[in-house]
């Protein structure tokens, strides 16, 4: 899959096997698309444009393109954008810190947890 989108007012293309689509959320009235980046466990987050809804609900036959994919049907929504070699999104979140922790002030890829490693025995 081909994920379009801007950032810095220039067009950036990221290509991920469909295995890296980790998810698909309605949230706030958009559908967002979780993507695993190359880096390791991180995860990006991208927002559905409007152009690609519309394409999506032209293209799923109980809607038209006026319509928009109501939460209940994910699952379509999700068969049509595996099927699409380009859908354009919009970049909500980039990778940083590893999807396994909050984006927090003080979180890390390394939490210190007090924990102590091992101690040679003498």
């Amino acid at each position: 899959m081909n994920l379009m989108y801007l950032q810095n007012k220039q067009w950036v293309s990221l290509v991920v096997p469909i295995e890296a689509v980790r998810g698909l959320r309605f949230q706030q009235g958009k559908w967002i698309i979780y993507v695993s980046d190359p880096e390791p466990m991180a995860v990006s987050v991208f927002r559905l444009t409007d152009g690609t809804m519309k394409r999506a609900a032209a293209s799923i036959p109980q809607y038209n393109e006026a319509e928009e994919i109501r939460i209940g049907h994910g699952e379509k929504l999700w068969q049509w954008l595996l099927q699409q070699p380009n859908v354009e999104v919009e970049l909500v979140e980039a990778a940083g810190l590893p999807s396994m922790f909050p984006k927090v002030a003080g979180a890390s890829p390394n939490p210190n947890l007090g924990l102590s490693g091992p101690v040679a025995i003498k």
